[in-house]
Parts: C-alpha cells; sequence; structure tokens
C-alpha cells in the first residue's frame, strides 16, 4: 500500500475499534486528518532539537519525567504499538499486555543518552513505522485484535500515535517552557 495516497481520515474511524481511552489523543486531532498525515509530519524533531541541555534535564514538579524521558516514552510507545499493528495485521488473535509506562520511564537511560541520539532513536523507528505501514494491505488495515483489555484496529493505531505526541507536544509548551511559548 501506498501510505502518500491512501486517503482515510480520523472521522471514518468507529468507537468499535478502540477503547474510550484513546478519545483523549484522538481528540487533538483534526477530524480530517489523514493517516499519512499522522506518520509522515511530525513536530517531534523540531521541538526536542529547540531545547537547550538545562531544559531537556528539568522537571517541572517532582517525580515527573524530564523532557529526553517524554521523547523516549514515545519512542517506546511508538515501538509498542507498531508491533501491535504487526501481530494484528498479519492475523494473530492473542491478548496482547500492556505495560506500565511509569516503570518504563524510571527504567529508561534517558538521562545518559545525548539528545541527538534520542531524536535519532526516533526518526529511525518512525522509518520503521512507515515501513511496516506501507506493508499492510488496506484489507488488513480493518483487522482488529485485543490490547490492553480492549479492541485496537490496525488502522486506529497510527491516529493514537499522532495525538499522543500532540498531546505531550501540548505538556512540554504548558507546564515545562511557558515563557518560549507567550
Amino acid at each position: 500500500m501506498n501510505l502518500k495516497t491512501f486517503s482515510l481520515t480520523k472521522n471514518q474511524l468507529i468507537q468499535a475499534e478502540y477503547q474510550d481511552y484513546y478519545n483523549r489523543y484522538l481528540d487533538l486531532l483534526p477530524d480530517r486528518i489523514q493517516l499519512k498525515d499522522t506518520l509522515y509530519e511530525s513536530e517531534i524533531v523540531e521541538v526536542f532539537s529547540s531545547l537547550t541541555s538545562d531544559e531537556l534535564n528539568y522537571r517541572y514538579a517532582e517525580g515527573k519525567w524530564t523532557p529526553k524521558q517524554i521523547l523516549q516514552h514515545i519512542t517506546d510507545v511508538e515501538r509498542i504499538f507498531a508491533v501491535r499493528a504487526l501481530r494484528i495485521s498479519r492475523g494473530d488473535q492473542t491478548e496482547l499486555p500492556g505495560f506500565n509506562i511509569d516503570e518504563f520511564a524510571s527504567n529508561d537511560n534517558s538521562s545518559q543518552i545525548g539528545i541527538g541520539q534520542l531524536i535519532n532513536d526516533y526518526q529511525n523507528n518512525r522509518a520503521s513505522t512507515i515501513s511496516l505501514y506501507e506493508s499492510i494491505s488496506e484489507k488488513s488495515l480493518l483487522k482488529i485484535g485485543h490490547a490492553s483489555g480492549g479492541p485496537f484496529s490496525v488502522r486506529v493505531i497510527p491516529f493514537i500515535l499522532k495525538g499522543h505526541e500532540a498531546h505531550h507536544i501540548s505538556i512540554l509548551k504548558k507546564k515545562y517552557f511557558v515563557s518560549k511559548t507567550d
């Protein structure tokens, strides 16, 4: 499938394809956003490469993640969701487990990794996700499996990922770097 010419929009998704929880991310996207735009357009590199070293390691409150941890989290979530897309698209009907984002963050190595490497990791992972979706047939996009206790269609995943990114960029702008956005 050629994602660049595929015209599925967010408003064509139906609630039976995903759990209500993910509306928090999907609601951040315009109704007419197309699947291709969810994977090919991203603010991540621009936002994170503009931060200073101090900003990348800043926590706005005790127990909150640093921007470097947020970038690692975004990459980790995309990896997990891409595996879900692969397994469901290939017909695997095994109930796929959830994961504990706080455990992932407390065990990541982002504080020891430079931002260039974290951004490169994000970009490589995104290229892999795009390659995966280009290998999935339009028929397989409609397949629905189960993960984290609820339904997941293959085609909803890129929209969730895009909304997830938008969610974290919004938090960065509102809670971390208010003066940069005024």
